[in-house]
């Protein structure tokens, strides 16, 4: 069963969340590139103490496969030590929202 995972990174803003994904391999503006295994949905948002993010996983299992990847590139860009928070779902609601008009 899918679980949500939400972090709040403070003190991070675009710029830095930018260039974590492009260590990783991502392209956020066009969606392509080596996106973690078993990651169903992300999505961020910047707040005023820093950064949201909202994550889909196949299980913390799939999550905790692709932590070693996401700290090194964290560790490259010298952006290790931040206060982050996170917290999981194990039960997840969803409904897309009706588009009828």
């Amino acid at each position: 069963m899918a679980e949500l995972l939400i972090t709040e990174i403070d003190g991070i803003g675009e710029a830095e969340y930018f260039k974590v994904n492009a260590e990783l391999g991502v392209n956020m503006e066009t969606g392509e590139g080596d996106w973690p295994v078993g990651l169903i949905r992300h999505t961020a948002g910047i707040t005023d103490a820093g950064l949201i993010v909202v994550e889909i996983w196949e299980s913390r299992e799939a999550q905790g496969a692709e932590l070693p990847r996401l700290g090194a590139a964290i560790q490259k860009l010298g952006l290790q030590g931040l206060t982050m928070r996170s917290k999981w779902a194990s039960k997840l609601l969803a409904h897309p929202p009706d588009k009828a008009s």
